[in-house]
């Protein structure tokens, strides 16, 4: 009898587990594959939540990219191991990234969720990203050197998503805080030396991703003033061991910045990556819109030093995203 009752909670714990594989990407037989959003190309701000089965959450089910009337979210999704599940899902939403922000400019929000939750496409912390930037959309966001007014820039989400949770019982999933927190650690990979030398977590595609990123961000504002368009804008924030495993890749990349360990004394040239101000916050409502100066001056200093920063070195004009861990 009590074999019969432990191989039966063997196997309702085993049948209540969350999928292993990806939840916004199709399975075809070359691996997995991303599909573009429909039937519904161009959502309306008010489908955020969609009811299930509707026209609008087929839609999200399986897209990688979703497209509001006023805002976008891109999906990026890892694995246990620590890389991409696919490397087209991550190239479509750098893709599109890069694109709205060289034509508009963009305010791009980073978020990665935490525990007990995932990309499934009405997981609670994701409906709630999507408000937050419908909100931010609504609002004048966005830094432009234009006398006559400001220009908005295009607010752009980008969510990265994980098996956060790995048993869906509610009261059992509470003993899955030490999988998941490892699991976390292992997609930010090894924050210092001796973790990389001890093998415990290795380097991970996230950083390369948040890199990425900022190289998108630097490169649409070297040209923003030439082609009169808002500035871009980059905020990466993490939740629980989404903050977690935020914190241990950004502690990975500053060191990389700033640390040259190579030989004492040597004028080797900095590394790239975020500049050593990177500040970790944790703001309920951070600002992304700069007021301007008043009408009757010509430009100001912002303008002014990212018009100088225009002719400097790449390595010079990084301006680092702020990230935050609640």
């Amino acid at each position: 009898m009590r074999r019969t009752v432990i191989a039966a909670l063997a196997l309702l714990t085993a049948a209540a587990c969350s999928p292993l594989g990806p939840r916004r990407l199709k399975l075809v037989p070359a691996g997995w594959a991303v599909e573009e959003q429909a039937p519904i190309k161009t959502l309306s701000d008010t489908d955020v939540n969609p009811r299930s089965r509707s026209p609008q959450a087929r839609s999200l089910g399986s897209s990688s990219w979703e497209h509001y009337q006023s805002f976008d979210v891109g999906i990026v999704e890892f694995n246990e191991h620590g890389n991409v599940w696919s490397s087209e899902q991550r190239d479509q939403v750098l893709r599109n990234v890069r694109q709205i922000a060289e034509t508009t400019g963009a305010t791009i929000v980073v978020y990665v969720h935490g525990w007990h939750h995932s990309a499934r496409w009405n997981d609670t912390n994701l409906v709630s990203f999507r408000r937050v930037l419908r909100a931010l959309a609504r609002q004048p966001v966005g830094m432009s050197c234009t006398i006559p007014g400001p220009k908005r820039s295009h607010v752009v989400g980008v969510y990265i998503g994980w098996r956060g949770e790995s048993l869906p019982v509610p009261g059992a999933n509470l003993f899955t805080i030490w999988s998941r927190k490892k699991v976390a650690q292992r997609i930010g990979g090894a924050a210092t030396d001796w973790e990389e030398r001890q093998a415990r977590y290795q380097n991970t595609q996230f950083a390369e991703l948040l890199l990425a990123l900022n190289k998108i961000h630097d490169d649409a504002n070297r040209i923003a003033v030439a082609g009169k368009r808002p500035f871009t804008s980059l905020v990466i924030t993490g939740h629980s061991l989404g903050g977690a495993m935020l914190l241990s890749t950004m502690q990975r990349v500053v060191f990389n910045a700033t640390i040259d360990r190579a030989t004492v004394g040597t004028t080797a040239p900095p590394r790239s990556g975020f500049r050593t101000s990177t500040s970790l916050i944790a703001s309920r409502r951070p600002t992304m819109c700069w007021p301007r100066r008043s009408k009757t001056s010509r430009t100001s200093s912002a303008c002014r030093r990212a018009s100088r920063s225009t002719s400097r070195s790449p390595s010079s004009s990084i301006s680092p995203p702020r990230a935050s861990s609640a």
